[in-house]
């Protein structure tokens, strides 16, 4: 916590508290460090599963998933190379895939020339989903922004 405090008092933009184990010890560290907090919801650690809304309530303004997607994608690829190696096809996966128009609405394709020359958060909204350069995807609930 002492160095947390000693970061924040040095100008840092954000703390990240590693390896918490309870919400005890979020709530202790969001009450003794004033700060913007940053909570780490990798799988398979040490802390528990919490939702992003409960890190708001205990004053935490970031939350990332840093290896989620990766996790959810490398069991579909699995699923998929299995699949064409017992039946031949990805047929029978059509519905689990994103479609090509699917995938155009979640990056705004069609929009694209005219966003290319609008920085983000240009219309101060960002409680709405956005794309950021290199398809990294952020959204943001009501308390807490989620990466």
């Amino acid at each position: 916590m002492e160095r947390a405090l000693q970061y924040r008092d040095a100008g840092a933009d954000g703390i990240f508290p590693e390896g918490l184990d309870s919400e005890e010890a979020f709530q202790r560290i969001a009450e003794k460090v004033p700060a913007a907090l940053l909570a780490n919801m990798t799988e398979f650690g040490r802390t528990p599963y919490f939702s992003a809304d409960q890190f708001a309530q205990w004053g935490y303004r970031m939350v990332w998933y840093p290896v989620s997607s990766l996790r959810v994608a490398a069991k579909a690829y699995s699923n998929l190379y299995r699949t064409l190696l017992t039946e031949g096809s990805q047929v029978s996966l059509l519905e689990s895939m994103q479609t090509r128009q699917e995938l155009y609405d979640l990056i705004d394709y069609r929009d694209y020339p005219a966003r290319r020359k609008t920085p983000c958060f240009s219309d101060g909204d960002i409680r709405r989903r956005f794309v950021v350069p290199n398809l990294y995807l952020a959204c943001c609930t009501e308390n807490a922004f989620v990466l």
